[in-house]
């Protein structure tokens, strides 16, 4: 086990903002239940067994995590409260690990587009046994839309990923004959990270265009409709909610480690359809974290768009 096992987490463990929502959230614990999902290195169930949860269920898919987080919730906490479980939380036998009934379920199985790391899936497969007062943390996900319109010509960053810059490559010969390829082998659709420094840039904002509830979630598709004046770059800006507690993660006076969120490039004027596919082969949503997150986790998933007013299509 090496240093270099825990320092990956560093960015994420170090979120203040993100430790005080769910240190908050987990607050009406006592006596409960809990079972913490994608638990990592247990941060989330120290919290839940420092509030006097009855017992924890730790599930966590990667080794090397279960083995660190067995050994830092037996160092300050009563073996007999606790389990740590190094299994897929979405596998069919999961259940068969638990002695108790879960009263709540915590994860932060959290993306910077929130969706992109499987917590949906997390959803439906804890359906399958929660009561009647069964809680989840967050058990709620809001999405405004932001709107930045002629990004090329805003953002230097942007007009650098999305297209060839003929005078940078200094030999036109060169530059027309990389444009051409380009053109010929580029995927007709691209997802950009957007830099949440960058946020109060947006000259229009849709607000709640999606609003998710673990109660009333039940598989549906998740689409909206929006509309843009001109070329625009739009991006997802979330918030996980908790009852009373709320985490905006691209929030600007409050930085997250989710720095970047997920934004979407519509080329011209018109009305789109933006939906989440699941299931995905190809354009899919990036961990933020480590390359290797999507071995331990995987999920494929994407967001793609389409223009519902024209013959425009994506």
């Amino acid at each position: 086990m090496q240093a270099s096992d825990i320092q990956q987490s560093f960015n994420m463990i170090n979120d203040k903002y993100r430790n005080q929502f769910y240190f908050n959230a987990l607050q009406n614990v006592k006596d409960k239940v809990v079972l913490d999902v994608g638990s990592g290195l247990g941060v989330l169930s120290s919290y839940a067994l420092h509030h006097g949860a009855k017992f924890v269920y730790a599930v966590e898919r990667g080794r090397k995590e279960s083995i660190i987080s067995n050994k830092i919730l037996t160092q300050n906490f009563s073996k007999k409260n606790f389990k740590v479980i190094n299994a897929d939380f979405w596998s069919k036998n999961i259940f068969e690990n638990f002695d108790h009934d879960i009263d709540v379920m915590v994860s932060e199985t959290i993306n910077y587009d929130i969706l992109g790391e499987g917590i949906l899936k997390t959803w439906r497969q804890i359906k399958n046994i929660a009561h009647q007062n069964f809680t989840a943390i967050p058990n709620q996900f809001k999405f405004n839309l932001l709107i930045f319109e002629n990004p090329l010509d805003k953002f230097v960053w942007f007009r650098k990923r999305f297209e060839l810059i003929h005078e940078n490559l200094l030999h036109e010969g060169f530059a027309n004959s990389l444009a051409n390829v380009y053109e010929k082998s580029k995927s007709s659709q691209l997802l950009y990270e957007f830099p949440v420094s960058q946020c109060h840039h947006a000259d229009k904002i849709l607000h709640n265009v999606i609003n998710l509830t673990f109660k009333s979630y039940n598989d549906d598709g998740i689409k909206f409709q929006c509309d843009v004046d001109k070329p625009s770059l739009i991006m997802l800006d979330g918030t996980l909610i908790a009852e009373d507690n709320q985490l905006h993660i691209h929030n600007q006076k409050n930085p997250t480690h989710w720095s970047n969120g997920l934004s979407m490039y519509l080329p011209e004027k018109g009305t789109y359809e933006i939906s989440f596919e699941e299931n995905a082969t190809s354009n899919l949503v990036k961990w933020t974290n480590v390359s290797t997150a999507s071995n331990m986790w995987p999920y494929n998933c994407t967001w793609t768009y389409k223009k519902i007013d024209g013959e425009y299509n994506r």
